[in-house]
This record gives structure tokens, C-alpha cells and sequence, in this order.
């Protein structure tokens, strides 16, 4: 082993390698603090990174999903405006074919009080010949006594007003509610703002529409079927005339 007396030959003394020694441990114990912090820094801010990763990832996953179901909504609308125009129209079809029925049901009883008009005025025209012949030919005596007299006043037939045949329908009543819906803005909340919201908004304008149609329809039907009743309360009194 070197003795201490050679540690001083090359200029070192016993207290400059400790000095050296302990300067060396120090270096690596700061070296190993500093790198232990950096790799707690590094540590925290990947964890940091992958919390706000996570966090985007979520706010994207719901945001995909609030998209999805509001598409999902858009569709069922779309549908369900086109079963509602759908119906509409299928109901129209049935209002125009009820319509058409009741015309040709008033024109059958204008024909059936044009020929009861025809049988009055042929009844009027025989009680005068019968009249006539009664006093041309007294010795034609009739058994059964002298004939009825026909009825002529009023109440069994109509006066000239109201003989006269109805020869076009009744007209339409003015209602001045207006059904056609919102003037302004729309029928459909924007929210997707695409093609089928531009046909869900279509569709509705088309079911308004109907609807105002079917509306003035009922009331032409109303009209029409008063006017049939008081013909056919008209009709039956008078056939019950004897």
C-alpha cells in the first residue's frame, strides 16, 4: 500500500482528494436531484396531457352523440311530415270524391222536382177537363158524387219562387279565418340545417294548405246538404198531398 508521504509528490495532499471526493459526491447526489425532478416535471405534465387528451376525447365523444341523436330526431320528423301529407291528401281525395256524390245527388233531386212539377201541372190541366165536362155534359152524372176539388192553394204547392229548380249549387261561405298557417318564420325550428329540414318545411306548407281546402270543403258540404234536406222536407209534403 502507498504510503501518505507519496500522496504529496504529484502536488496532492490527503485533504485536496477529500475535498475532490466529497465535491464528486455532491455532483452526482445534484445531478441525481435534478434529474429526479425533471422526471416528476416530465411525470406531471404527461399526466397533465393525458387528462386534458382524455378530456377532449370525451367532450368530442359527447358532442358525436348529441349529433347523432339530433340526426336521429331529423329523420323521425322528416317521416312523420311526410305520413301527415300522406294523409292529407288521401283525405282531400275523399273530400273532392263526397263532393262530387252530393252534386250528383242534388242533380238527381232537381230532376225528381222538375217531373213533380210536371205531374202538378198535368193534375191542374185534367181537373179543368173534368171541370169543363161536368158542366158540358149534365147527364153524365158521376156515382161516386162530384169529383174532389184538386188543391190549388199554397200550402200544397209552392208559389213561382219556389217552384223554380235549383240549377246551381249553393256557393261557398267566406270564412275569414286564415288557416294557412304562421306568416312569418316557418313551421320547422332549424337545427341541422340541411335538405331535410328544407322537406320537413315543404311538407308542412303542403298540409296547410289541405287543410284550408279541407275546411272550405266542409263548409261547401254543409251548404249542399241544407239545401238537399229542405228540398227532400219540400219533396215528401208535397207527395203526400192527395
Amino acid at each position: 500500500m502507498r504510503p501518505l508521504e507519496d500522496v504529496g509528490k504529484n502536488g496532492w495532499t490527503m485533504e485536496d482528494f477529500s475535498v475532490m471526493m466529497v465535491a464528486c459526491f455532491y455532483c452526482e447526489v445534484y445531478v441525481i436531484i435534478v434529474l429526479k425532478s425533471f422526471l416528476r416535471f416530465s411525470s406531471n405534465l404527461l399526466l397533465l396531457l393525458i387528462i386534458k387528451t382524455a378530456k377532449m376525447t370525451s367532450e368530442t365523444s359527447e358532442l358525436e352523440i348529441l349529433q347523432m341523436k339530433a340526426s336521429q330526431i331529423t329523420d323521425e320528423s322528416l317521416e312523420s311530415t311526410r305520413r301527415m301529407l300522406q294523409l292529407a291528401e288521401e283525405t282531400e281525395d275523399v273530400g273532392m270524391k263526397t263532393i262530387n256524390m252530393l252534386s250528383d245527388q242534388g242533380e238527381q233531386l232537381d230532376r225528381i222536382e222538375e217531373d213533380m212539377d210536371v205531374i202538378h201541372t198535368d193534375m191542374r190541366e185534367a181537373e179543368k177537363n173534368l171541370t169543363g165536362m161536368e158542366k158540358c155534359c149534365g147527364i153524365c152524372v158521376c156515382p161516386c158524387g162530384k169529383a174532389t176539388d184538386f188543391k190549388t192553394d199554397s200550402a200544397a204547392w209552392r208559389n213561382n219562387e219556389d217552384g223554380k229548380v235549383i240549377n246551381s249549387q249553393p256557393q261557398r261561405v267566406v270564412d275569414n279565418r286564415n288557416g294557412a298557417g304562421p306568416t312569418t318564420g316557418g313551421y320547422v325550428q332549424r337545427i341541422t340545417h340541411d335538405a331535410r329540414e328544407d322537406e320537413m318545411e315543404e311538407n308542412m306548407q303542403q298540409v296547410s294548405s289541405i287543410i284550408g281546402n279541407l275546411k272550405n270543403m266542409a263548409i261547401d258540404m254543409g251548404s249542399e246538404i241544407d239545401s238537399q234536406n229542405q228540398q227532400l222536407g219540400q219533396d215528401q209534403y208535397e207527395g203526400t198531398i192527395k
